[in-house]
């Protein structure tokens, strides 16, 4: 299955036939001689060349991308190896063609995106739902008092300061996620607290009407590195699990403790709740794409898989979950723990 390559620093000294044809030649003899760089992508190349300048091997596959011979892109996963060649030291540089994956991934993470964009738009509506109320009795009692002559100066005017202080709380709803919708790409700086605050405070109304108790716990400020929108999409996710769990397990004491704090180099972010846990035997596959323990109506199985690839491949962090007992004023309590590690 994998193409192989034995090489010196640019040039190819072999091939197998699998590389060539990956490649989009006919023979061995139209590579053999040539330039290995040239069909490295411009993007990969000084990665590449990075890892050949490793004395002995490459400990981990790379993913780059290749170029054939008709410029199409084929993206790969590769690994070399110093080896000892008709009296020569040489490279043998391994590659499998890895597009097809690449492609169901970028589908996947398609899905994932529209599922969240959907939670959260279910989540603005529970936001605004009581202050839409507000305003419209607020404005239908002051017009009812003004046909009926009835309406004091005061009442009109404590009544439109209600009004206006309402809709900026749905404007300010609206900025806080703004970033949820128009991501921005670069790598920021930014407190994890601060994010989970803005989370739990849009959360809010959800949190009451499912009757869910919050109990936070920060240990100081947690000073990270990396895409605050995409944590998002992660808190959300999960919090959001928590929520379903409450409900298709019908728990009736709802608690969500939610934690930080300081482990040696890194930051530990703890999201426990008292929705029973779930199977052992299941335990091992919830980050697994497609895999989920609703029903099928519910959920794509996409979320999880989603938060691992964030946290792992973009965050540079760990994400693992555990069946947890716990006791809250003297009561014991089973639930999922969600714990993310930040490097410090």
């Amino acid at each position: 299955m994998e193409g192989l390559v034995i090489h010196d620093t640019n040039i190819c000294i072999d091939i197998n036939d699998v590389a060539v044809e990956l490649l989009g030649y006919n023979s061995k003899e139209e590579l053999i001689g040539a330039s290995v760089e040239k069909h490295i992508s411009k993007r990969y190349r000084n990665l590449v060349k990075k890892h050949f300048k490793n004395n002995k091997f490459t400990k981990e596959p790379i993913e780059y991308q290749i170029l054939t011979k008709d410029n199409r892109v084929k993206t790969v996963l590769g690994k070399g190896q110093e080896i000892e060649f008709e009296g020569r030291i040489l490279r043998i540089s391994a590659f499998l063609d890895i597009t097809n994956i690449k492609n169901q991934e970028r589908i996947i993470l398609q899905q994932s995106k529209l599922a969240s964009i959907g939670e959260m738009l279910t989540n603005i509506a529970h936001h605004w739902r009581q202050p839409l109320s507000t305003i419209s009795t607020l404005s239908s009692g002051m017009k009812l008092e003004h046909d009926l002559n009835i309406l004091s100066e005061k009442k009109l005017s404590d009544g439109l300061v209600q009004i206006n202080n309402t809709t900026q709380m749905l404007s300010t709803t609206i900025n806080n996620f703004s970033d949820y919708f128009e991501p921005k790409k670069d790598i920021e700086s930014f407190d994890l607290t601060d994010v989970l605050d803005n989370i739990i405070n849009f959360f809010e109304a959800v949190f009451n009407k499912n009757k869910i108790n919050t109990i936070i716990a920060y240990e100081d400020k947690n000073l990270l590195k990396g895409y605050p929108y995409e944590l998002t999409q992660v808190i959300v996710n999960i919090f959001n699990n928590s929520k379903d769990a409450f409900i298709f397990n019908k728990v009736k004491d709802r608690h969500l403790i939610i934690s930080t704090y300081k482990e040696l180099d890194k930051y530990i972010l703890s999201i426990k709740d008292s929705a029973g846990g779930i199977k052992k035997d299941l335990l091992e596959k919830i980050f697994d794409p497609y895999f989920t323990t609703k029903h099928k109506y519910k959920g794509t199985g996409l979320g999880l898989y989603m938060c691992h690839e964030i946290i792992v491949k973009h965050m540079d962090g760990i994400i693992y979950a555990k069946n947890v007992t716990f006791e809250i004023d003297k009561k014991e309590f089973k639930g999922l723990e969600i714990v993310i590690e930040f490097k410090i």
